[in-house]
């Protein structure tokens, strides 16, 4: 009856070794992939600090500084002169009085004349005085 009893120790034995290797199999997966996690994390960190060390080191230099006072203060350097360079209007605009768009060149602009605003838009409208 003892001999019976003598193969369960091994399974169980086995069983737990197996369970203890899994186990630290995936504890260290999950090691493994934080710390892939955080180098990935710190390579765009230090990117991203290099490239703020270029945009101060830019920022510090004379000719970022002399953009700045030209374009936001409007400041030029002794030796410079300014021009300025407008475009040359060709077309003039033509002013068209109301009562012309209501009633262009007939005998109701002497009624439009006497209305008040109001009266010229029911007018334009309806057509009715």
């Amino acid at each position: 009856m003892k001999k019976q009893y003598y193969f369960i120790l091994p399974i169980i034995i086995m069983f737990y070794l197996i369970w203890l290797v899994l186990g630290n199999t995936y504890n260290n997966y999950k090691v493994n992939s934080k710390i892939k996690f955080y180098e990935n994390y710190n390579s765009q960190t230090k990117q991203k600090n290099d490239f703020t060390k270029q945009e101060i080191a830019y920022f510090n230099t004379n000719a970022y500084k002399e953009k700045i006072l030209k374009s936001e203060q409007n400041m030029i350097n002794k030796w410079e002169k300014v021009i300025i360079i407008t475009p040359k209007i060709e077309k003039e605009i033509k002013k068209i009085e109301v009562s012309e768009f209501i009633a262009p060149k007939s005998n109701n602009n002497k009624i439009i004349q006497n209305m008040d605003n109001l009266d010229k838009w029911i007018y334009v409208f309806t057509k009715k005085s």
